[in-house]
């Protein structure tokens, strides 16, 4: 019984691992459509501001510097003033995440000496998926409407061609292996 016990807890893992690469591999399609002027990285472990984070996706262009977190969940995702419920019970709320994404983000950024938006977009990739409400602090969206978010996105203070290589190289230098 112990050891059926265990294959399940495996099984499970091994369920949540692909639909988590499934999920990445959503958002990163989408983003894909972007164009010449984004900087796109995927699956980044970034090291500023004393800390380490690991990004699914980070998007550096003219509207400003976006990190994605992905979830492949199903059914009703719901924000609530006092946090997320999934399918109306109480969940772990990846928006604790993004805050320390954006951290690391905002120190790499300031270390660049270029002041840009830096905002974090939490992004749904199961078709089944049903959205009420949204984050408080960070955009929330199907995968199947981020090229809209991205495209309706009003940057208080874009970049231009230079700063986007600029920072994108900071990316690249802060990357741990």
């Amino acid at each position: 019984m112990r050891g059926r016990r265990r294959e399940s807890r495996r099984q499970r893992e091994e369920g949540i691992r692909r639909a988590g690469e499934q999920g990445e591999r959503e958002t990163a399609h989408q983003l894909g459509f972007l164009g010449k002027d984004h900087v796109i990285f995927h699956g980044v472990k970034l090291r500023a501001g004393g800390r380490v984070q690991e990004f699914d996706h980070i998007a550096v262009g003219p509207k400003g510097v976006f990190h994605f977190e992905s979830k492949h969940w199903s059914g009703e995702i719901a924000f609530e003033a006092g946090g997320m419920l999934r399918d109306g019970a109480p969940s772990k709320d990846p928006t604790s995440q993004l805050y320390r994404h954006e951290y690391v983000l905002k120190e790499l950024v300031r270390s660049v000496g270029v002041e840009t938006d830096v905002t974090g977009v939490l992004v749904f990739t199961h078709p089944d998926v049903r959205l009420l409400g949204k984050s408080p602090a960070f955009a929330t969206v199907r995968a199947d409407r981020l090229l809209h978010y991205m495209n309706a996105f009003r940057s208080k203070r874009p970049l231009d061609a230079r700063n986007v290589q600029r920072i994108a190289a900071a990316i690249r230098e802060h990357t741990v292996k």
